[in-house]
């Protein structure tokens, strides 16, 4: 999530830069108000930005599955 203390921004930011340039077909999708481990419900530790988010986890469900239907089709 962008909210991710474990994964800054910045980071994110210099990964998509550097696919780019390498002109890998990728993507990523970062979610606002979220943290890291959104996915997991059993996330809540303030102090390590562990946070689930459950709008987060069903848009990432969703994405994910139309990621491997345009994988495999």
């Amino acid at each position: 999530g962008y909210d991710d203390p474990l994964v800054p921004i910045e980071q994110v930011n210099q990964f998509s830069i550097e696919m780019t340039e390498r002109k890998v077909d990728w993507q990523v999708h970062v979610y606002g108000q979220t943290a890291h481990s959104f996915t997991d419900p059993n996330a809540n530790d303030d102090e390590m930005g562990l946070h689930y988010n459950k709008l987060a986890d069903q848009r990432s469900w969703q994405s994910t599955q139309l990621f491997l239907q345009d994988l495999f089709a």
